[in-house]
């Protein structure tokens, strides 16, 4: 109260009270950001919490985030809205008074007539300050202020990969008309939930494509499946598409048919009641033209074809049918081979509407299936034979491989595997040695006629009448043993006994050198087919193989014992250098196992050209190829004499 000057004390101390006013205000500020950005952050991770464990399904995670939007910005309503492929607009998530009250009859809104097209347009967050009375406000949240009053307004777009996915949109109304923008920060928020809504919705997206594949997958692997365990009949197969593709294509009846003799067969049927069932198949088999016009077109336009409500199509002929069976749209894909329809797969459902193309894609999978199960079929019937043929072929070959040294377990194999697969009588396997055919394997008929064949051989190549043209590679079909001109009386007499009419023969080339032949007979006359012709040339080949296997092997293990001898010798040497006389007796004994002889010598010449028995080995005395003492001194004599 008294006049005069503060002291320079005074000051100093005011201006340090004044910084720490200061730093309490910072404090505060500080205090309340880092809080704010603890209960963001909060906010974020539990956003995030949610959508780690609710991949499939977005709703949890759209509720978490406007519970979360809620507790952190000042705001009245609240929504997500998302987008489909048709432009239309449904609710995600909504809070609010005005928004459940507006979500009670919301039906899908094209996009133009909902808050959120401006700002899914512009692909930017829209700020509504003041949309009572801002300019340039659209006319859909103008309609929203005339109910609602003084509000201000964010949008922030939800887009995925460039596509609009929905949007994020959030609601400040005041009953006493005092208006308050979003503040940058609260706009940011709103950005980072709406990230948040994408990811929720791409997680969606992408487990429920995942278990569409999956679905798909293991539909296509239980199909295959089935195709496997049913090699003989399509029967199996085509109810099991019938009944996957119901389920996967979302219908409430599968169908599949097939074209056999100008009629279509109905082939399987899934989900509808057995009397309705009865119905749909007593209209089957039907002239092509007479079919429903969806398989019908599918069939002759050779692509898929949908029918979105068959009661209102134009000319639609089985309309009675139809309402029967209880369908409204339906689906028809045709079976395709070779370009030519085969068959269909349908779905129909009760409710009228456009199945989408993933359905067309699956039912196209399903119908290379159908086609691979009929192919199956037919390949199953016409290569049974084959297989036949694979499997005796793989039994020589097993023979030969387990019978290196000695070819003929593989000529009594091939006799029999040729005959049984051939449907022959009789078969035989001859070698040529020296120009003479030796019988090697036959199949027996009865003892007279099988004693009468191995009295014929061996017999000179130049007494068979087929000889000539089995040496230049051909083969030799005999279409009537009667006929003398063909094989001779020889033959024909043996015909007679072993009782056959027809014959074939096949050669065994090693180059272009006959080293065989093969022979199989029937008791009718007539000529062998080419296929079978084709598969004895098959056991031919087998044969020669075998020869050569044994004659490699026996020339590899000749060379293999002198390879082992030279070794053995070699050794000695090795360990004998001041004395040759172990080396001459291991010489011997390496020549006693290569020549299987009964006296080995070896003689030395002297100096004096005299002759010396340096080594001796025989059998011993006593045994079958034994010598006597006489003997083996006259063998000593002898290796005494002069050298010439």
């Amino acid at each position: 109260q008294a006049p005069g000057q503060f002291p320079d004390a005074a000051v100093t101390l005011l201006e340090t009270f004044a910084r720490q006013a200061v730093i309490a205000i910072e404090n505060v500020r500080l205090f309340n950001e880092t809080k704010e950005a603890l209960e963001r952050q909060t906010a974020t991770s539990e956003v995030l919490a949610v959508i780690s464990s609710s991949v499939a399904d977005a709703a949890p995670v759209f509720d978490k985030i406007l519970s979360s939007c809620e507790r952190l910005i000042a705001c009245t309503d609240l929504s997500v809205l998302t987008l489909d492929d048709a432009s239309l607009v449904h609710i995600g998530a909504v809070r609010g008074a005005l928004g459940l009250k507006a979500a009670e009859n919301y039906v899908p809104q094209p996009l133009e007539r909902t808050i959120i097209g401006e700002a899914l347009q512009r692909r930017q967050v829209m700020h509504y300050a003041d949309a009572l009375n801002g300019v340039d406000v659209p006319r859909p949240v103008r309609r929203l202020v005339d109910r609602i009053g003084n509000y201000a307004v964010v949008v922030a777009p939800m887009i995925i990969q460039e596509r609009a996915a929905g949007a994020f949109y959030i609601v400040r109304s005041f009953a006493q008309r005092q208006w308050a923008p979003f503040t940058t920060r609260e706009i940011a928020l709103v950005e980072t939930f709406a990230d948040q809504a994408v990811i929720a919705i791409q997680n969606a997206k992408m487990f429920k494509e995942t278990q569409e594949a999956l679905e798909r997958q293991t539909a296509t692997a239980d199909i295959l499946a089935v195709i496997s365990e049913s090699p003989t009949d399509v029967a199996p197969v085509f109810q099991a598409i019938a009944e996957r593709a119901r389920v996967l294509c979302r219908a409430d009846l599968g169908m599949t048919s097939r074209v056999a003799g100008g009629q279509l067969h109905l082939m399987g049927v899934d989900g509808i009641t057995a009397e309705r069932e009865a119905l749909l198949r007593s209209r089957f088999p039907m002239a092509l033209d007479d079919a429903p016009p969806q398989a019908r077109r599918s069939i002759t336009e050779r692509a898929p074809v949908q029918i979105p409500d068959v009661q209102t199509e134009p000319g639609y002929s089985h309309k009675a049918t139809a309402q029967q069976i209880g369908f409204r749209s339906i689906l028809s894909v045709p079976l395709l081979h070779d370009g030519q329809a085969i068959g269909t797969i349908g779905v129909a459902r009760q409710a009228p509407g456009q199945f989408p193309a993933a359905a067309v894609t699956l039912l196209e999978t399903f119908a290379r299936q159908a086609v691979i199960a009929i192919e199956n079929v037919r390949l199953f019937n016409e290569t049974q034979e084959a297989l036949e043929r694979q499997t005796a072929t793989a039994e020589i070959l097993k023979v030969i491989a387990s019978s290196p040294s000695d070819v003929q377990p593989v000529f009594e194999a091939i006799a029999n595997s040729s005959n049984r697969l051939i449907g022959g009588f009789s078969t035989a396997v001859f070698r040529i040695f020296d120009d003479q055919a030796h019988l090697v394997a036959f199949t027996p008929t009865n003892p007279a006629a099988d004693d009468a064949l191995k009295a014929s051989f061996p017999r000179p190549l130049a007494h068979v009448p087929v000889a000539a043209p089995l040496r230049e590679g051909k083969v030799v079909r005999v279409t009537d043993t009667e006929d003398e001109a063909l094989v001779g009386v020889s033959v024909r007499d043996l015909a007679r006994l072993r009782g056959y009419r027809s014959m074939l023969f096949c050669p065994l080339l090693r180059g272009r050198q006959l080293i065989g032949m093969i022979s199989v007979t029937r008791r009718e006359p007539g000529s062998f087919a080419q296929h079978l012709v084709e598969l004895l040339q098959t056991f031919a080949d087998q044969a020669v193989i075998a020869i050569e296997n044994v004659r490699l092997f026996n020339e590899t293990k000749e060379a293999l014992e002198q390879q082992k001898a030279s070794s053995d010798v070699l050794q000695v040497i090795a360990g004998s250098m001041s004395d040759a006389q172990p080396v001459f007796e291991k010489i011997l004994e390496s020549c006693s196992q290569l020549f299987r002889g009964a006296l080995q010598g070896l003689n030395l010449l002297d100096d004096d050209d005299f002759l010396h028995l340096a080594a001796l080995r025989h059998p011993a005395a006593g045994s079958e190829l034994g010598f006597s003492a006489e003997q083996l001194a006259a063998v000593r004599d002898l290796t005494r004499s002069a050298y010439p």
